[in-house]
C-alpha cells in the first residue's frame, strides 16, 4: 500500500476565485486506498459533469455523467476491479476539461 499523496491542481478559496474557468478539480487522494479515493471539483453552474477515466495507453476504462451543482461537489470513486497502475482522469462539463492522475493500489 502506498503513502497517501494529494494533488493539488487548483486552489479555489470560492467560485468566484475561478477567475473565468467553469470548472476545477480541487483534489484527490492520488494513491487510491481500499478500492476508493474521493475526487472534489467546483463548478459555477448547475449541471451535468462527465467523468472518464484513461490508462496511460489511451484506452477508457471507466465512465459515468455526475450531476454537478454550483460550488464544491465531492463524489468517490471505486476502483473495485481495476489493475494497480497509474491512471488519468478527466472531468468535463461540456465546456472546460480538466485532468488529473490517480494511482491505484490494490
Amino acid at each position: 500500500v502506498g503513502a497517501d499523496v494529494m494533488v493539488c491542481r487548483t486552489v479555489v478559496v470560492g467560485v468566484d476565485g475561478m477567475q473565468g474557468d467553469t470548472m476545477g478539480i480541487l483534489r484527490n487522494r492520488a494513491t487510491v486506498l481500499e478500492g476508493e479515493t474521493s475526487i472534489q471539483f467546483m463548478l459555477r453552474a448547475t449541471g451535468s459533469v462527465e467523468f472518464q477515466v484513461y490508462n496511460l495507453l489511451g484506452g477508457l476504462v471507466y465512465s459515468e455523467q455526475l450531476n454537478g451543482s454550483v460550488g464544491l461537489n465531492k463524489f468517490v470513486f471505486l476502483s473495485k476491479g481495476m489493475d494497480s497502475g497509474v491512471y488519468l482522469y478527466s472531468l468535463s462539463d461540456g465546456t472546460s476539461i480538466v485532468t488529473s492522475r490517480m494511482v491505484v493500489s490494490e
